[in-house]
């Protein structure tokens, strides 16, 4: 297999115990540098979604990009929108991954990546304060817990980010559904730029509604079992959570009756859900058979 930097292409050789390098990689290990195996320029230019791999590969193992290789990023920074979305959004959630966000994400800025293939995010990292504002919530991404494997939790505290930052920076301020979805900026970086799909935009947007509902914990508690079970049932209670407790926006005593609550409700919804499952099924009708048309299954009879 093709290695882009000489610190992945080291091999190890099991029967000697020892590491093989052919290509420079071990120097580089002891300077901390991530260097490009083979000419820069080319590399870039027959795959530039290498100029992600090489920002994220440097912040994950906290190495410093090369010189060259960075002048090359720089230079060819503008290839990356010959490249399909679903590759940029892959190495997005790479990004996200990472310990710290928020330095991957301002490297990319530094090397004009982010007017290309997220102009969203290079306006607010442009602006000294919004900047300062957004890059501290992602330097906190991971303080909360998230799972790493779910697009939708890290999209979601990414978004979260964004729109604290350039919309609405008061989390008991609501918001409806269709507000999100339809603001322009808010759906050209969630669909254009992050490759988000559309139910993970829905997600999101509704998510950002339900902080309203979270604060009405006296209502809800008024409400009947069933009233409240179709709120905890709703598929972006579990994100709205997280989001609330990211904005810290409820008490700790708040936050924790709705973990409980949906905690409790958890059988009952997954009940509700198969229910609903096997109303759809059961529901499903048959195609009529044309009249004077015998169906297959007759005809054989027929025949036999």
């Amino acid at each position: 297999n093709r290695r882009d930097f000489t610190i992945n292409g080291l091999l190890y050789d099991p029967l000697d115990n020892q590491l093989l390098d052919f290509c420079g990689g071990l120097p580089d290990l002891d300077d901390k540098m991530v260097r490009m195996i083979g000419d820069a320029d080319r590399s870039l230019k027959e795959d530039p979604i290498r100029i992600l791999r090489g920002i994220r590969l440097a912040h994950l193992v906290r190495f410093t990009l090369e010189p060259s290789l960075r002048s090359s990023m720089e230079a060819h920074s503008a290839t990356l929108l010959d490249t399909a979305l679903p590759r940029r959004r892959e190495e997005f959630l790479k990004f996200l991954r990472l310990d710290d966000p928020s330095q991957a994400f301002i490297e990319s800025y530094d090397l004009g990546l982010l007017r290309f293939i997220a102009p969203h995010l290079h306006e607010v990292l442009g602006d000294k304060n919004k900047a300062e504002i957004f890059t501290h919530l992602l330097s906190r991404f991971h303080e909360k817990p998230l799972e790493h494997k779910d697009p939708l939790q890290l999209f979601g505290a990414l978004i979260l980010a964004y729109y604290r930052t350039m919309f609405n920076p008061d989390p008991e301020q609501a918001v409806s559904t269709n507000q999100i979805l339809e603001n322009p900026d808010m759906l050209a970086l969630m669909r254009d730029e992050l490759g988000m799909f559309k139910m993970e935009q829905a997600m999101v947007a509704r998510a950002l509604h339900m902080q309203s509902t979270l604060r009405k914990r006296s209502e809800f508690e008024k409400r009947g079992e069933k009233r409240q079970l179709a709120v905890l049932q709703t598929e972006a209670f579990p994100l709205a959570l997280q989001f609330a407790s990211r904005d810290y926006s409820l008490s700790g005593e708040d936050w924790l009756f709705w973990a409980q609550n949906y905690e409790k409700a958890h059988e009952k919804i997954k009940a509700a859900q198969a229910k609903s499952r096997r109303t759809r099924r059961r529901t499903r009708r048959k195609r009529p058979v044309k009249r004077g048309v015998k169906s297959d299954r007759s005809s054989a009879n027929n025949q036999s």
